[in-house]
Formats: structure tokens, sequence, C-alpha cells
């Protein structure tokens, strides 16, 4: 069972390996501050310390949360497989920090958060092109 914000945080990082998407909405969960807290009836700890969300129970059980924290929300959902959100109501809705972390989780569930190649037309004919970090995470900020 997590007991610290830290070991919460560690198990749904576990969860979420392996899957650039579930990364990246985790990331964005826990970086934006508000829906990811010890004992959220969203989260489920499993044995060994793997951490869980229930994208519909999150969704659902976010009411109080004002119009940005929810497009926040409705993004990191529909990464984790939930409904589909609307970009053009949810993206306007974000304030700046908020959309900075967006454009990371952007990132990150297009597996661009380190650098990658790609093949492109260069000079009339195909080449590896090695490109680089398409956008990085803001600095973490420690649990309180």
């Amino acid at each position: 069972m997590a007991t610290t914000e830290t070991e919460l945080h560690a198990g749904l990082r576990a969860w979420a390996d392996g899957d650039r998407t579930r990364v990246a909405a985790v990331e964005l969960l826990i970086r934006n501050g508000r829906a990811i807290y010890l004992r959220a009836p969203w989260l489920t700890v499993h044995d060994g310390g793997n951490v869980s969300v229930d994208a519909a129970a999150l969704r659902d059980g976010t009411g109080a949360y004002s119009s940005g924290e929810l497009a926040v929300i409705d993004i990191a959902v529909s990464l984790l497989g939930g409904e589909p959100v609307d970009l053009s109501e949810a993206l306007p809705r974000l304030e700046h920090a908020a959309a900075e972390l967006v454009i990371a989780t952007v990132s990150t569930a297009a597996g661009f958060d380190r650098p990658t190649t790609s093949v492109q037309m260069v000079d009339g004919g195909p080449r590896r092109v090695n490109l680089p970090v398409l956008a990085t995470w803001p600095a973490e900020v420690a649990p309180a």
C-alpha cells in the first residue's frame, strides 16, 4: 500500500511503464497535481505496489474541479482508453502551465520524448535523419 505521495507516484509509473500513452497520461495527472492523491477513489493499489487508474471513475469523480482542470483530466482519461476527448473544446480551457504539460504529454505519447531517427527525403533521396526531443516535461514539484 502506498503510504506517501512519492510511493503513490512510483506505483503509478510502474503500472504505466511500457505503454507510451499510459505513461503520458500518468505523468500529466501526477504533474498537474490535483487528481492523484493518497486514497483517491479512482486509484487501485495492487500487490507489488503498482497503482492503476480507473479512467471512468476518474472522470466521473471530478465534478468540483475547474474547467481547465477538467480539460487536463479529459485528455488523460482519453489517453488511458476512456472517453475520447474533443480537443477543440479541451485545449482552449487550459491555462499556460497545463498547456505546457499537455505539450509534453503529446510528445511522450508519440514517442518523441527522446531523440529519434526518421527516414526523410533529403536532396531527392531517402535519408536517415536524427530528430531532437520534441518537448520535455517541466520540472516536477516535490509533493507537499
